[in-house]
């Protein structure tokens, strides 16, 4: 969107575009790769730095439908923007299974 504004487009209806909020930033063979739905919605959650959840919701399956999906990434940003994010700029996504 930034650069079709940069290069003069006017832009319509943004509040409706949907981006995918997991990705990989490690290792740096991986970063850019993205996380599919069904490891979040099968109960993966997010730790910060410090091995603390953050963002819990109570259906997380529901939690990945616009527009929730938005404040699961405004958590992930907060996390990381307050010094809570990891080495390499991001938060984990732990997929161990309960105990």
């Amino acid at each position: 969107m930034f650069l079709a504004l940069q290069a003069g487009c006017e832009l319509a209806d943004v509040e409706l575009v949907q981006f995918h909020p997991t990705g990989m930033v490690s290792p740096e063979d991986w970063a850019g790769t993205l996380v599919t739905e069904a490891v979040r919605g099968e109960g993966g959650h997010l730790t910060n730095k410090d091995g603390e959840r953050f963002y819990v919701s109570a259906t997380m399956r529901s939690a990945w439908s616009f527009p929730r999906v938005t404040g699961w990434a405004m958590a992930v940003y907060t996390e990381i923007m307050e010094g809570r994010g990891t080495p390499n700029g991001g938060v984990y996504l732990d997929i161990s299974p309960p105990l």
